[in-house]
């Protein structure tokens, strides 16, 4: 928090600076500033990417502990009755061995024909005896252990539910340290459009003071279609599912820029880029340095891949040329290509 409050700081400063004396601060000083910025949000942005991994793995394995310890409570619920059932049919044998005491089943000994005989019967007896003790003793084993088994599964589904806790918090402060920065970034960038308002201001003061007759406009290329932005019609013959996303972000044209926008009633650059894609059934995150670490890093663009630099993302349409939601309070139009910009395909 404390960085961001000296970022911010010096923010107002540069701003400040900027509408007071504007040649102190040059609008590459800016750009650099807002570079560094966006490389705060970057790199904020992929340990953000690997808590929200994690957390991913967390929730697999918490379904999977508790799958285990539903199973568990079945089986153990199953011993149980399993136990009491061995214990009712012990109980039943030995009522019906010796439900005439001691003499009858001395009298029934002895009533066989040979010693033999009888020393059969007495060891049948005693085997079933010890067979009802080893498995009630077996069941009783049984049961133990599925209790400890799901005594510890619940040990280890604590566990697994703190740490999802930890991540959780830790995604919350990224989110926050993320949005912080950002605001950084869109100040950076309100302070370059001043700054380039500023320089159009003057150079039509001096060219007015020189008979030169009045401002001078500066458009990009491509049909025009009013307030000095530069449309153009998209006429398809993009390969693939390209065609798609061209159509899409094409049908953008004119719509305000908007921060976290993702309609018709304002848009930002990556909500732009997100939207096209979206029409072709891929889908994007709403952030320009993950769009662009998601992609594939391509150096000879075609019609449809995404272009971008530091904290802006747009879709290149060919001839040096990109459609893209231009910075606050511009329009979705086409602008060329700047110099350095990197380039994605998905």
């Amino acid at each position: 928090m404390k960085k961001f409050w000296l970022g911010f700081i010096a923010v107002i400063m540069t701003v400040a600076m900027v509408a007071g004396t504007a040649s102190a601060v040059t609008i590459q000083d800016l750009q650099n500033g807002k570079a560094a910025a966006q490389s705060e949000v970057n790199a904020l942005q992929q340990q953000l990417n690997g808590v929200v991994k994690k957390l991913s793995e967390l929730e697999d394995k918490l379904v999977e502990k508790g799958q285990q310890i539903e199973q568990a409570e079945k089986d153990l619920k199953a011993a149980e009755q399993q136990e009491k059932k061995q214990y009712e049919d012990m109980k039943l044998r030995i009522q019906f061995m010796y439900e005439d005491g001691d003499k009858s089943m001395v009298e029934e000994l002895l009533a066989n024909n040979t010693i033999a005989d009888a020393m059969t019967q007495a060891e049948y007896i005693s085997e079933v005896h010890s067979y009802d003790r080893d498995k009630l003793n077996e069941y009783i084993a049984t049961k133990e252990k599925i209790a400890k088994l799901k005594a510890d599964l619940e040990v280890q589904q604590a566990e697994l539910e703190k740490t999802q806790k930890d991540f959780s918090a830790k995604q919350k402060e990224l989110d926050s340290m993320i949005a912080e920065k950002q605001a950084v970034v869109a100040g950076f960038d309100q302070m370059i459009a001043q700054a380039y308002a500023a320089a159009a201001a003057r150079a039509a003061a001096a060219a007015a003071s020189q008979g030169g007759g009045g401002t001078r406009s500066y458009r990009s290329s491509g049909s025009r279609s009013g307030g000095g932005s530069s449309y153009a019609t998209y006429t398809g013959g993009a390969s693939g599912y390209y065609d798609a996303i061209l159509k899409a972000a094409y049908g953008y044209q004119g719509t305000a820029y908007k921060w976290g926008g993702t309609s018709k009633k304002g848009i930002d650059c990556s909500g732009l880029v997100m939207q096209a894609y979206k029409a072709a059934g891929i889908r994007l995150p709403h952030q320009s340095g993950a769009i662009y670490s998601g992609g594939k890093k391509v150096s000879s663009p075609k019609a449809g891949d995404i272009v971008w630099e530091p904290g802006h993302v747009g879709i290149y349409v060919g001839n040096g040329q990109m459609i893209n939601a231009t910075q606050d309070g511009d329009t979705v139009r086409v602008t060329k290509v700047k110099k350095n910009s990197k380039y994605v395909r998905y």
